[in-house]
């Protein structure tokens, strides 16, 4: 674990705007298939069901991936341009707050 750590000190910065692009990505691909699921356009269970995917759901299933994958990209760029200026304060927030109650929870409890 500290050899992960030291390699994340070091290196991680790196990678943050992909797995930041990754994360907004695969968001906006939940996002739209359930929008189409929500409103009835699209049954996972009836067209995974079947053998082949034919017929108005084949064509909303692709028609909803290629939407949703055209978006993604487009978030996913839009939004890793932002994020050394946005995002890292968040996220190094974020670290020092799990960082804080993962010491906190070695201090024994005074009230036990």
């Amino acid at each position: 674990m500290i050899g992960v750590g030291a390699f994340m000190i070091f290196y991680g910065a790196k990678f943050i705007k992909w797995v930041f692009g990754i994360i907004i990505f695969l968001t906006v691909q939940a996002f739209m298939f359930g929008i189409t699921y929500s409103y009835g356009y699209l049954d996972p269970g009836q067209l995974f069901a079947t053998e082949s995917v034919d017929g108005k759901s084949g064509v909303i299933a692709i028609i909803a991936l290629v939407v949703s994958v055209v978006l993604g990209v487009i978030a996913a760029w839009y939004l890793t341009q932002s994020v050394s200026k946005v995002f890292l304060v968040v996220l190094a927030f974020q670290n020092g707050c799990i960082l804080g109650f993962m010491i906190l929870a070695l201090l024994p409890n005074p009230l036990d």
